[in-house]
């Protein structure tokens, strides 16, 4: 579920988000490593902001940058 109960409930989300008009780039992982945006998040977060772009690290949990940096900082230097 990508706005989970209780998180954020006075942030009206899926208005906000669709105004979002500058390149955004998701970095994700491997949920079993303990990241937190699974695959079907991601792809339900698009549905928000059509012109996300969604690039997922293999071999990283939680904390992407420290657990696979030369990856990380690929994506993060391409999408700069």
């Amino acid at each position: 579920q990508l706005f989970e109960p209780g998180i954020s409930d006075s942030i009206p989300w899926p208005e906000c988000l669709p105004r979002i008009t500058c390149p955004v780039l998701l970095i994700t992982a491997d949920p079993s490593l303990g990241a937190i945006v699974t695959p079907e998040a991601a792809q339900s977060l698009q549905t928000f902001i059509p012109h996300l772009q969604i690039a997922s690290i293999a071999g990283a949990g939680h904390c992407i940058h420290r657990d696979q940096f030369a990856a990380y900082m690929n994506l993060l230097r391409t999408a700069l």
